[in-house]
């Protein structure tokens, strides 16, 4: 998501942002003891995996929709509409889609980490990297720290092209470290477990990664990034991101099912 046009680099503007994250993670705790503490509930994986696209589906509808109305009838009740639901856009329903279905691969990962733990199971450390890794992801769903950074570095830079928006340089060496780091991991999965996590994984970075690479040659091409051609693209961007993270979050559950015998707060059906 652009973040360019809705963040200015500078001292207050962090100090809301760390303020207002601390005051989200205080509440998300408070809900997950809730939840832990008073509630049963039953999961199907391959159901859950297809609500979860059918979301995706139905929020990728309403962001077509109200992209298309806005451009031919523009209005106040209109222009709000398709702020509420734009794809590219932060602190809306898509954005907020995304957070809870990131904070939920980290919650069944720190699930499969603490069994991991209990069981000195010899994968336990990547486990808890990558519940850690998750919940960092979440959270920046949510506050666009990457998009903060790439702001940075972008006009300190004057980056363009492919890495018009500065963060994908960072993010790639990121990712090319962790994928070394996490090598050992993938090897030792269960054989359809490692297929999953590379499914979810190739189809998220992707659109993630991938996504704003194109979109920043588009960028720099037209010096813009309102055409349709730009629309088209984040569009599809979003959708492999969340699209990427509910198959993930089925992998997940099919894992625990198979492998672990932890109890939980939730059981898994066939």
């Amino acid at each position: 998501m652009d973040a360019s046009n809705r963040f200015f680099p500078n001292t207050a503007c962090i100090n809301i942002a760390v303020c207002h994250l601390i005051f989200n993670v205080n509440v998300l705790f408070c809900l997950c003891y809730l939840l832990a503490a008073h509630m049963n509930i039953s999961i199907t994986p391959l159901r859950l995996l297809s609500t979860l696209i059918k979301i995706v589906c139905a929020l990728v509808f309403c962001a077509v929709v109200t992209r298309l109305l806005f451009h031919y009838y523009k209005s106040p009740l209109i222009e709000e509409l398709c702020y509420i639901f734009n794809l590219d856009e932060e602190h809306n329903i898509p954005a907020l889609y995304s957070f809870f279905q990131l904070l939920a691969a980290a919650f069944l990962l720190a699930l499969i980490a603490r069994h991991a733990s209990k069981t000195k199971d010899r994968l336990r450390r990547y486990w808890w990297l990558m519940t850690i890794l998750f919940f960092y992801v979440a959270f920046d769903e949510l506050e666009s720290f990457h998009e903060r950074a790439g702001l940075l570095l972008h006009q300190h830079f004057h980056t363009s092209g492919f890495f018009y928006f500065a963060w994908v340089v960072p993010a790639v060496i990121i990712l090319l470290i962790l994928g070394i780091i996490l090598l050992r991991f993938l090897v030792n999965l269960p054989v359809a477990c490692r297929k999953r996590f590379l499914i979810a994984g190739t189809v998220y970075i992707t659109g993630a990664v991938g996504g704003d690479v194109v979109a920043g040659e588009y960028i720099s091409m037209h010096g813009s990034g309102l055409g349709w051609p730009y629309v088209v693209e984040y569009h599809i961007e979003e959708a492999m991101e969340m699209l990427g993270i509910a198959y993930f979050i089925y992998a997940l559950l099919l894992y625990i099912k198979d492998f672990t015998t932890q109890p939980v707060i939730f059981t898994i059906n066939e």
